[in-house]
């Protein structure tokens, strides 16, 4: 599912991930798009499925081709900046890794994409083997996928279907089910493109050791920003400091667009 705001705005288009299961905070994301102003196209990514109409991906490479078609469908064009925040990094990952792909063999010039990533998870997935996922594993992750709405309904803003509607709450489990284990299958490859990070504390001394995975993923150009919270205030007491970060990043790759044209 695809949330188009601003097509027609002059700046580089914003691609927006959801997160580990699939669905869009869409209070958040409408407080980025008032910030970012009437000039920053954002394509915004869901996962399909919640409406039952299609079915969800079972791997982020499928789940970031059907992405880039529905963007260029509604005529999204690079160059692009993209946004992914916690386990919603690891799909702005491939989705720019597929965008620079793409570029390298149309031979159009297009630079690689700048990736956001706020608050990324500790590991740039996991690449769990198939043989791993058994019936018993998959069961315990859909009844913690289950629990997880439950106990986090008050939290967790508007959601993509009713969730004291026994048949949608089944059907979004097994959506967000599917998506979890499609970023448990995943790992990323290395990334020649400019990175952007901006991570809480325990989160950027992780990023920083030198023999952790992210850095064997992030072969371009990166840069790290601490930010002084947990987790779970980034998009509340810390939201205005989270968007002025995306805002210079934005600005920035604007800029560096320019330049190149």
């Amino acid at each position: 599912m695809l949330y188009v705001h601003n097509a027609s705005g002059r700046g580089v288009p914003l691609i927006i991930t959801h997160g580990m299961h699939g669905f869009l905070p869409y209070r958040r994301g409408r407080s980025v798009a008032e910030y970012l102003g009437p000039d920053q196209p954002i394509y915004a990514l869901e996962a399909p499925g919640f409406d039952g109409k299609s079915p969800p991906n079972r791997t982020v490479q499928d789940a970031t081709q059907g992405y880039l078609s529905e963007i260029r469908r509604a005529g999204g064009r690079p160059p692009f900046v993209v946004a992914g925040v916690c386990a919603g990094a690891l799909v702005a990952f491939q989705i720019a890794q597929q965008l620079w792909t793409e570029a390298q063999f149309a031979g159009d010039g297009v630079p690689p994409p700048v990736l956001m990533m706020v608050d990324p998870p500790g590991i740039p997935g996991e690449g769990v083997p198939e043989e791993k996922l058994t019936p018993p594993v998959v069961n315990l992750l859909r009844e913690h996928v289950r629990n997880w709405f439950i106990d986090s309904r008050s939290r967790t803003e508007e959601l993509p279907f009713d969730i004291d509607d026994p048949k949608q709450f089944d059907r979004a489990v097994e959506v967000a089910l599917t998506t979890e284990l499609s970023f448990n299958r995943f790992f990323a490859a290395p990334y020649l493109g400019r990175v952007e990070i901006l991570a809480v504390e325990k989160q950027s001394e992780m990023l920083l050791r030198r023999n952790w995975p992210w850095r064997k993923v992030l072969a371009g150009a990166w840069n790290l920003t601490t930010i002084s919270c947990s987790h779970s205030d980034l998009f509340t007491t810390q939201s205005t400091e989270v968007f002025a970060w995306m805002r210079k990043c934005i600005d920035e790759a604007l800029a560096t667009t320019s330049r190149s044209a």
